[in-house]
């Protein structure tokens, strides 16, 4: 442990010892024991190290992750500016001329008001914060959703809703003909929550929506909405840095409270 970051050996670096440490751990929690240190793992360790501070990193299952509460999520206004300009920064939903075109919402205010594909007739996923709980629902339009209560909202495509593995259907959601390259192998960013109530934002590189929809399975999510993608997905934290030059009109920003 080192700072706020917590940074592990992937599995094929670790000794057969270590690795046996950890699917003994994974046992012993119910969870498939493949040897990675994944956030099931980290639960069990955080009550012998305590636990860090939030926000706080780690890699598994080949993705980069940043772990946080509710409250640490912080939604830029469209600037402009590349997240190079904002510690522990991820870009956000999807953007078009210089907007962002899925439902985003910061402090009751609504950045923008409609699904992506509202104006084919379709909705979208939003996860969202309200009265201290971590909600998601389809809907085309802000105005569907308690605004006036919302501290965050953030839409994309929705991948899991309480669980339910079943929940992911690009064709509701628009992401079909034209639209379905975001579905593409290329590098992609997740919002997604987990049984501990963390939320955690995830930069997968090279992944399908598909492969990513099986990894999101093995690291316990329970709401998950993949964000904008391709040559678009950066971050910029402290120990991970990619394509943090390119100018966004959609940050996410993961600040200590």
């Amino acid at each position: 442990m080192s700072g706020h970051y917590l940074v592990f050996k992937d599995s094929n670096k670790l000794s057969k010892s270590e690795i046996q440490k950890v699917k003994n751990v994974q046992r012993g929690i119910g969870v498939d024991p493949d040897g990675y240190m994944g956030p099931f793992t980290l639960d069990v360790m955080n009550r012998f190290w305590g636990s860090p501070k939030l926000p706080y990193s780690m890699r598994a299952y080949g993705a980069y992750l940043m772990y946080a509460t509710a409250e640490n999520i912080n939604i830029l206004e469209p600037n402009s500016k590349s997240t190079k300009h904002f510690h522990n920064s991820f870009s956000g939903t999807f953007s078009y001329y210089k907007k962002p075109v899925s439902i985003t919402i910061f402090d009751g205010k609504v950045i923008n008001g409609s699904a992506c594909h509202a104006w084919l007739g379709n909705c979208e996923s939003v996860m969202y914060f309200d009265n201290d709980i971590i909600r998601m629902k389809r809907v085309k339009y802000a105005d569907e959703l308690p605004i006036n209560s919302i501290k965050w909202a953030i839409g994309g495509l929705g991948l899991v809703k309480d669980g339910d593995y079943s929940y992911y259907d690009n064709e509701i959601e628009g992401f079909v003909g034209k639209y379905s390259d975001v579905l593409r192998k290329a590098n992609h960013n997740v919002i997604f929550t987990d049984k501990w109530g963390y939320v955690c934002l995830a930069y997968f590189r090279n992944k399908s929506t598909k492969q990513i929809i099986a990894k999101l399975k093995k690291l316990g999510a329970v709401n998950a909405v993949q964000l904008d993608g391709g040559s678009w997905a950066s971050v910029n934290t402290d120990d991970f840095k990619t394509n943090v030059n390119h100018a966004q009109y959609s940050i996410i920003q993961l600040k200590e409270v």
